[in-house]
């Protein structure tokens, strides 16, 4: 679907003198694949990605560009258990605007909440606002990484959750 491409590149893309540059160029990015091929998926699917970066990978950060209108109590406690293992876990606010509200995982106290801004610096027309959102980062035609080696230009909270991640790393 090319969305953790695009959010990859924004971490991490490295000069290679053509398309662009991450925030993190030398991080090392590993990436879980917890949704299905068109991007849809259920809170276990997600809190099984969340419990392998607890078990297995104990990574320094947790971004996730993703997001739900609904709690789920077992993905609140896998974050728990990241966040007291002292893994800052990163997630999009959510593209609902102000009528929708911040998404979950990105309303739990634990997570680190990310709107997104333009390039006038005003808040996106799209973007989760109030309380919850911690941060705002750029968010708006958001060129980086994407399918067959190729780069896109895309917009969402989604695309500033990695570059706040970039930001941390």
């Amino acid at each position: 679907q090319g969305h953790s491409s695009h959010c990859c590149g924004i971490v991490g893309a490295r000069d290679n003198a053509t398309g662009c540059v991450g925030y993190a160029p030398e991080c090392t990015i590993v990436t879980y694949k917890g949704l299905d091929k068109n991007g849809s998926g259920s809170m276990d699917q997600i809190t099984a990605a969340l419990e392998y970066a607890a078990d297995i990978l104990k990574p320094d950060i947790v971004s996730m560009s993703l997001g739900s209108t609904t709690p789920d109590s077992k993905m609140h406690q896998a974050i728990k258990r990241l966040f007291d293992m002292n893994i800052p876990v990163i997630a999009a606010g959510g593209n609902g605007g102000k009528a929708e509200g911040v998404n979950y995982p990105g309303n739990y106290d634990e997570v680190i909440t990310i709107g997104a801004y333009d390039i006038n610096d005003k808040i996106a027309y799209f973007s989760a606002v109030g309380e919850g959102i911690d941060f705002v980062f750029p968010g708006v035609e958001i060129y980086s990484t994407y399918l067959n080696n190729g780069y896109a230009k895309l917009s969402g909270t989604s695309m500033a959750a990695p570059a706040a991640a970039g930001v941390v790393a």
